[in-house]
């Protein structure tokens, strides 16, 4: 049910939301249709109490509000399209709700704290003919042999990034560079560079025989070999391997290298990368564009952070956040690959909104809400999952300790371990005949 609301409902609610995200922004009463659009769906994923509130099942399942949702999709329009017009037209006319989109996109995409990365992505180019060849058969022991042959590898952890090149003339080193890349791009478009760089390098080797360049990214073959480009650093790569191939007596051949295959050149390409990456300096001498994804994951970043903040500051679900105290996606995917009945049951848990005394006794379902196990204190949640006495061995046995402080403590035990404490619960409230959880 979560897979169909997100792939399809709410994609085509969000359809066209760069135009009419300013109109929920300031009316509470759109912003609470979407609040309640988005609790249908969430009603769908288990079996809950009507008084379950909203924003708790939207944090434990991962389904941010749809207000934010609207802004996300707006933004991430915004910046795709931002560059097609770069006049400014229409910002600042008018007044009120009459100023154009783009003053309104760009004070919204500010709010975000994206960085200015440049991206590589560029209009699809088609490129139907090349003067290079390439195979991705690659070797095990002994590469594609040419009286030229150059070798390139190339690293990238977080921020750091480098490229090695040597090129070998009969066998003979006669060049090897270690070149630092900054502007956090990707280990693909690191690899991509290195090739460009390269056949910048074999310009002086064109007339000595023909040439082999070998690279340890399959990726770059398979983005080199298509005859249609959207990235800039691809397109820069394939005219640089068709202009060394020009004058050369044969087409440069480029080949795939196995790292794992121990061969020297690859190992000189890969230790010069390694010692690129360690010596990486600000600013590097080469900046590169970034993908579009690490762009996306900086937004992610973003939209969760506001989601978190929303969530922290809610007036509602107290309980609900001393179990679950920020909003953390690889914990909600675990919860979502329960089967429905587990899921419910560790919902009904952690939101307080179950069938415990507690909560019986707030909706005059029950006029006393001591624990009917331990016959002390107030039946909650928090009781049962952290201080009855009751169910001491079981909680050693299921999270490895008998009694637990709070709430807070409760939230940091692995959620494999809460979910066999809360079936050993809802086994033992079975047993003694009490109503399910």
């Amino acid at each position: 049910m979560r897979w169909m609301f997100l792939g399809i409902v709410r994609p085509v609610l969000t359809y066209g939301a760069i135009v009419w995200w300013r109109c929920v922004q300031d009316c509470p009463s759109r912003q609470l249709a979407l609040s309640r659009l988005n609790r249908l769906a969430l009603l769908t994923f288990g079996s809950f109490r009507r008084s379950t509130p909203t924003i708790a099942l939207e944090a434990m399942g991962y389904v941010p509000p749809l207000d934010l949702v609207l802004e996300g999709e707006a933004v991430q329009a915004w910046l795709r399209i931002k560059d097609i017009r770069p006049i400014k037209v229409w910002d600042g006319i008018g007044q009120g709700s009459y100023r154009g989109h783009r003053l309104s996109l760009e004070k919204l995409v500010h709010a975000y704290h994206l960085p200015e990365l440049p991206q590589d992505v560029m209009s699809e180019v088609s490129k139907w003919e090349r003067k290079y060849t390439l195979t991705s058969e690659g070797y095990e022991g002994t590469p594609f042999w040419r009286p030229v042959t150059c070798y390139v590898a190339g690293i990238s952890r977080g921020p750091q990034a480098g490229a090695g090149i040597c090129i070998f003339v009969h066998n003979q080193l006669v060049k090897r560079e270690t070149i630092p890349i900054g502007g956090s791009p990707s280990g693909y478009l690191v690899s991509l560079e290195a090739v460009r760089m390269a056949a910048e390098m074999l310009q002086d080797y064109r007339l000595t025989g023909p040439i082999a360049l070998h690279t340890t990214s399959k990726v770059v073959l398979q983005t080199l070999d298509r005859p249609v480009f959207t990235s800039a650093t691809a397109l820069a790569t394939a005219c640089a391997l068709d202009e060394v191939s020009q004058d050369c007596q044969e087409p440069v051949l480029l080949a795939w290298g196995n790292p794992k295959a121990n061969h020297r050149g690859a190992d000189i390409a890969t230790m010069l990368a390694e010692e690129a990456v360690e010596a990486n300096s600000e600013p590097s001498p080469v900046e590169l564009p970034v993908p579009k994804s690490v762009l996306k994951q900086h937004f992610q970043t973003a939209l969760e952070t506001r989601w978190n903040a929303r969530w922290t500051k809610a007036k509602t679900a107290a309980q609900s956040r001393t179990f679950w105290p920020c909003i953390d996606l690889a914990k909600s995917q675990q919860l979502l690959q329960w089967d429905r009945p587990t899921f419910t049951k560790c919902i009904r848990f952690f939101t307080g909104h179950n069938n415990l005394n507690s909560h019986r006794t707030k909706t005059k379902e029950t006029d006393d809400d001591t624990c009917r196990l331990c016959l002390e204190g107030i039946e909650s949640s928090e009781h049962l999952l952290c201080q009855c006495v009751d169910l001491t061995t079981l909680r050693s046995r299921a999270v490895g300790q008998p009694i637990l402080p709070n709430p807070t403590e409760f939230s940091r035990i692995p959620l494999s371990s809460v979910r066999l404490f809360i079936l050993l619960i809802c086994q033992r409230l079975q047993e003694e005949g009490l109503e399910e959880i």
